[in-house]
């Protein structure tokens, strides 16, 4: 009966990187910038301890932990990351390769005072205005061309 909820028409890609939605259990909602802040915060955490961890004690560790249905959702990369699909779950997971932290992070996209998300000039300016880093997904993918050889 759900079958009709598989996201077979994805307009951008042909695989949705989505999965659980979580949020900590120590969150009253898990809707506030704080508890979604604490959710990703001990996802992150969990994941460095669990990195060795054989899969049913990770599981165990995971449910014990969060709660689902939550705020935050689980994005999971493409098994060959940026070789095999070049969203945004891959472009982020490979930057933290490449930078040897923990393949945890999060995006959102900037939204603009009309309510939709900036276009990438007025990302770029107010980057450069806050001191923040810009790039964009070829300058990635070209870095991991060069990182993975």
């Amino acid at each position: 009966m759900l079958t009709a909820l598989v996201p077979n028409d994805i307009p951008y890609d042909t695989k949705s990187s989505f999965s659980l939605y979580i949020n900590h259990r120590t969150t009253f909602t898990g809707i506030t910038d704080n508890d979604r802040s604490l959710t990703m915060k001990k996802f992150a955490e969990l994941v460095k301890r669990i990195k060795d961890k054989d899969s049913k004690k990770a599981i165990k560790e995971l449910g014990q932990e969060f709660r689902s249905p939550g705020h935050i959702p689980i994005c999971i990369a493409s098994e060959k990351l940026l070789n095999e699909r070049k969203g945004h779950t891959e472009l982020v997971i490979s930057l933290l390769q490449m930078a040897g932290l923990t393949l945890v992070g999060s995006g959102c996209e900037i939204m603009g005072e009309h309510g939709k998300a900036l276009p990438k000039e007025d990302a770029k300016r107010y980057a450069e205005k806050n001191n923040l880093v810009f790039l964009e997904g070829n300058d990635i993918i070209k870095a991991w061309k060069q990182w993975s050889k």
